[in-house]
């Protein structure tokens, strides 16, 4: 048990520094008994970057910021394509590498619907509520086994219901599903999987792709 809970908790870090994320709130564990499979493991919670407020750090940022002024300025007499190319140089450069592996997420996962398991929000956030939303499913699970194949075939029933959630949430208009939830009952060869949140949209979010003190959420 100590095993398999320390292999889906590296996955999901695996994850988390992918989205440019250093920390997981809002986090659930489960383990379920799936026949010829033993034990299966899940995981899963909201993406955050936790900086530390540090006087010396906001330095930084500053002197970088009076940098990357310097550099503008300096550039003033080039042309305009070639001065856009120099700004968009000097920004990725000033990112960090949470940033730059924020962005890089962003950039795959632009218009889909954010899957939120938080269910509270900063006072400088804004929430509109669209509904509940909730998707479910039942499985045969039959002879599935801890190959593989097998386990990207129950990754792909629970990426159907994330789909369909989200679908059900740009319905709504709503860009976030807040309050998220994954939950499983088995009953011998048989598996309802089920998915729930709230259709909502989220504004005041901090943004990974930059630099902030305090806290970011994401995926």
């Amino acid at each position: 048990m100590y095993l398999l809970d320390a292999s889906v908790r590296r996955r999901m870090c695996k994850k988390v520094l992918e989205m440019g994320g250093n920390a997981v709130l809002g986090y659930y564990q489960s383990f379920d008994m799936e026949g010829d499979s033993g034990i299966v493991g899940r995981v899963f919670g909201t993406c955050v970057l936790i900086e530390k407020k540090d006087k010396k750090a906001k330095l930084k940022r500053e002197e970088s910021k009076s940098s990357s002024r310097k550099m503008d300025s300096g550039h003033e007499g080039s042309e305009n394509k070639g001065g856009k190319s120099n700004e968009l140089t000097a920004n990725k450069y000033h990112l960090t590498e949470s940033a730059q592996a924020a962005k890089r997420y962003r950039e795959s996962a632009q218009g889909e619907v954010q899957l939120l398991t938080l269910k509270e929000f900063g006072h400088r956030c804004r929430v509109r509520i669209g509904g509940l939303v909730t998707a479910r499913s039942v499985k045969y699970l039959d002879k599935l086994s801890s190959k593989l194949s097998d386990q990207e075939t129950r990754d792909g029933w629970w990426q159907e219901l994330r789909d369909e959630i989200s679908s059900h949430a740009k319905t709504l208009g709503c860009s976030h599903v807040i309050g998220y939830a994954e939950a499983s009952t088995i009953h011998d060869d048989v598996c309802i999987l089920s998915l729930t949140g709230t259709a909502a949209t989220v504004r005041g979010l901090p943004d990974l792709t930059q630099e902030h003190e305090g806290m970011f959420y994401a995926e």
